[in-house]
């Protein structure tokens, strides 16, 4: 897997960075859902974003009405990244550490970046299982139903991804790859610095390594 790959893996496991990744579930899975699609809306990648934030809540069982009205409920602009990624689910359960998505439509993203590279597709079945072992250590592991690639026609599977910090820093491990190949990249997940000239790049790639 190439180093322009693995700038596009980067840009599907991006999110905001700086703050803590997982807190205690609460019990109203609906108000939570709610928050999570405002957070992950506001994130530089809704889709993981939300799984991550998922990970964080306990047991429950959401119908396509209850994921409908928490995106009505978040003022999600219809036709956006997130509707896109959410209107299509049918349903939306966790039991312990395992997650499954069921939707009704493939969903492919592409391009990602201002430079018209970049691409995620998410699947009618998506699973994962979530094990959190501290505010800011998580792996999301066998995932299945996200591809993810430089381009369109350039997908690799989402094996897993490790949250954690190095160096004091929040950072991502991704791997992905297909068959017996696979490549683990890490990503800085830390809050763009400020600059006093406006960027070249925007949320989705400011946090991204250079060529």
């Amino acid at each position: 897997m190439n180093r322009r790959t693995f700038l596009a893996l980067a840009v599907s496991v991006a999110v905001v960075g700086g703050a803590t990744l997982f807190s205690p579930a609460r019990a109203d899975t609906v108000s939570d859902l709610v928050a999570l699609i405002q957070e992950a809306g506001n994130s530089p990648n809704p889709a993981m974003a939300f799984i991550k934030g998922v990970g964080t809540l306990g047991d429950f069982s959401l119908t396509q009405a209850q994921v409908r009205e928490a995106l009505r409920q978040a003022g999600a602009p219809q036709g956006g990244m997130i509707d896109k990624l959410l209107r299509p689910v049918t349903s939306l359960v966790k039991n312990g550490k395992d997650i499954r998505i069921k939707r009704s439509q493939v969903t492919k993203l592409s391009p990602l970046k201002p430079d018209g590279t970049g691409a995620v597709e998410v699947g009618t079945d998506v699973s994962a299982t979530v094990e959190v072992r501290g505010p800011h250590d998580a792996i999301l592991d066998d995932v299945s139903g996200i591809k993810v690639g430089h381009n369109a026609n350039e997908l690799y599977a989402m094996k897993n991804v490790r949250f954690t910090r190095e160096n004091g820093r929040p950072v991502a491990k991704v791997t992905a790859g297909f068959l017996m190949f696979s490549d683990t990249v890490t990503i800085d997940l830390s809050p763009p610095r400020a600059t006093t000239r406006p960027s070249s790049t925007n949320g989705l790639t400011g946090n991204l390594p250079r060529n």
